[in-house]
């Protein structure tokens, strides 16, 4: 009889302790359990708060730091080599007084930016390709065609998203043109580049990828009207402006290749480059 009592006496305690962690469990479930422990512990809710403030600043970091002025289009190959038309955001850095474009490449989301004396070195290699194209200069069997413009000092920026790109780098671009399927591609070389964030972050590449862009006549135009210096000196004094901030001004053979095709969108299209006659 004592041996039942007993057993009954602990079931009876085993029933009211599991009703009281179900008890509890629902009102973590929805928030409660968590509302009277923050009434113990006002400090509770401020950790939390600074960590998610941690988590949307890595995640967002970039978020409003550069501002977009136009979108274009470029080439860069897919895992398979084959040329795909990526759309672009031609952007430009207010602090630094720099502009670029960024887009995804492969996986990734790379920005390229460059200073005045930067863009000016570019679109000088940009006005040789032009020059070189139309009185038929261009050679297809030349291996170092790649690199015939110089090399020109770069600022990248990556991540997993356009709003998210702490990897960061300063190195130099081959400048110079390609020929993919008997078309001629103004080209921008960059050989993988030391990740200063990885000083900071062990899960991040220590290097970013190799990465080759491949231009059209087209878009070089395009690219080079939304990067002029009036365009960049009127975005960097608006953006100091409406920061109440002072800045100084931004100032410190034809017949035997054809042209490649850009289409309209660079959102639905086919990973076959389209050759058609200028």
């Amino acid at each position: 009889m004592l041996k039942l009592k007993c057993k009954s006496i602990f079931v009876l305690g085993m029933s009211v302790l599991f009703l009281f962690v179900a008890c509890n469990s629902t009102k973590s479930e929805f928030g409660l359990f968590e509302e009277s422990s923050s009434t113990l512990n006002p400090d509770t809710n401020k950790k939390k708060l600074s960590e998610k403030k941690k988590f949307v600043l890595f995640q967002f970091g970039n978020d409003g730091e550069f501002i977009t002025v136009d979108e274009s289009s470029v080439f860069t190959p897919n895992f398979f080599g084959t040329l795909k038309q990526k759309k672009t955001e031609v952007s430009i850095d207010p602090k630094l007084k720099e502009g670029g474009f960024g887009s995804i490449y492969l996986a990734a989301y790379y920005f390229l930016f460059w200073d005045f004396n930067s863009r000016k070195k570019v679109f000088e290699a940009v006005d040789n390709y032009f020059s070189d194209f139309q009185n038929k200069r261009l050679k297809r069997d030349l291996k170092t065609s790649y690199k015939v413009y110089g090399k020109i000092p770069v600022r990248l920026r990556w991540g997993t998203t356009k709003i998210s790109t702490p990897n960061n780098g300063t190195t130099e671009m081959y400048v110079g043109y390609m020929f993919k399927n008997n078309s001629p591609y103004f080209t921008l070389t960059i050989y993988p580049t030391f990740n200063k964030y990885s000083e900071i972050s062990d899960a991040v590449d220590k290097e970013s990828l190799k990465l080759t862009y491949y231009f059209t006549k087209s878009q070089l135009s395009e690219l080079k009207n939304m990067l002029s210096e009036e365009t960049i000196n009127n975005v960097v004094f608006d953006f100091y402006e409406e920061n109440n901030t002072e800045v100084e001004a931004v100032i410190d053979v034809y017949d035997e290749y054809e042209e490649a095709v850009v289409e309209d969108s660079a959102d639905n299209q086919s990973e076959e480059v389209i050759e058609i006659a200028e």
